[in-house]
C-alpha cells in the first residue's frame, strides 16, 4: 500500500533522485538558449541547439532502456549522470569560451540522457512494489517531479540575476546532478533492487 512503500528508504531515495535530476534539467533548460545568445550565438542556431537537445532525448530513452536491460539499471543511471554533468559543464565553459565544439557537446551529452532516466524510475517502482499500489506510489513520486523542475527553474533565474551570469546557475543544475546520483548510490534498495522495510 501507499502507507507502507512511504516507510520504506527505497521511497524516499527514489523521491530524493527524481526531485534532485529535476532540479538538475530545470536549472539548464530555461536558461540554455538565452547564455548561447548572449555569448554571440545567433538566436537560430541557439534556439536549433535547445530543439535538438529534446530530439536526442527520445533516442536516450529509448536506448536508456535498451542499456539498462542488457548491463543493469545501476551502471546504467550512474552513466547518465555523468552525461549530464559533462553536457553540463560544456554549457558552462561557453561562459568563457564561445566554441562550437561545446555546443555540440552539451546538445549531445545533455540531450540524450534529459528525460532517459523516468523509464528506469518507474520500471523500479514496479520491481521494488510489485503486487502493491504501483500507480499511486509512482504517482506520489512524481510530484518530487514537479517540486524540483519548480525549483530548479526559480533558483537558476534568481542566481542569473543576483550574479549576472550563469556560472551559479549552471554549478547548481551539475550539484542537482551529483545529488540525484548520490542518492540513487547510497541506496542499497535502489542498487540491489531489493525492498528493505524502514
Amino acid at each position: 500500500t501507499m502507507g507502507r512503500a512511504i516507510r520504506t528508504p527505497a521511497f524516499w531515495a527514489l523521491f530524493l533522485v527524481y526531485f534532485w535530476t529535476a532540479v538538475a534539467a530545470y536549472a539548464v533548460l530555461p536558461q540554455s538558449v538565452a547564455i548561447l545568445v548572449e555569448r554571440g550565438f545567433d538566436p537560430l542556431v541557439a534556439a536549433g541547439a535547445f530543439g535538438f537537445t529534446g530530439l536526442l532525448s527520445t533516442v536516450g530513452i529509448i536506448a536508456m532502456g535498451w542499456i539498462s536491460d542488457r548491463v543493469g539499471r545501476f551502471p546504467s543511471v550512474v552513466g547518465s549522470y555523468v552525461m549530464s554533468i559533462a553536457g553540463t559543464s560544456c554549457l558552462l565553459a561557453i561562459t568563457w569560451y564561445q566554441d562550437w565544439v561545446l555546443v555540440y557537446g552539451f546538445v549531445i551529452l545533455f540531450g540524450l540522457v534529459q528525460g532517459a532516466r523516468g523509464p528506469v524510475i518507474a520500471a523500479l517502482v514496479a520491481v521494488l512494489y510489485r503486487g502493491g499500489s504501483v500507480g499511486a506510489i509512482f504517482g506520489t513520486l512524481s510530484m518530487a517531479l514537479g517540486l524540483g523542475a519548480s525549483m530548479g527553474s526559480y533558483l537558476s533565474g534568481l542566481l542569473h540575476d543576483v550574479t549576472g551570469d550563469y556560472v551559479a546557475s549552471f554549478a547548481l543544475a551539475i550539484a542537482g546532478s551529483v545529488l540525484g546520483c548520490l542518492s540513487y548510490t547510497f541506496s542499497k534498495s535502489l542498487r540491489t533492487e531489493t525492498l528493505r522495510q524502514s
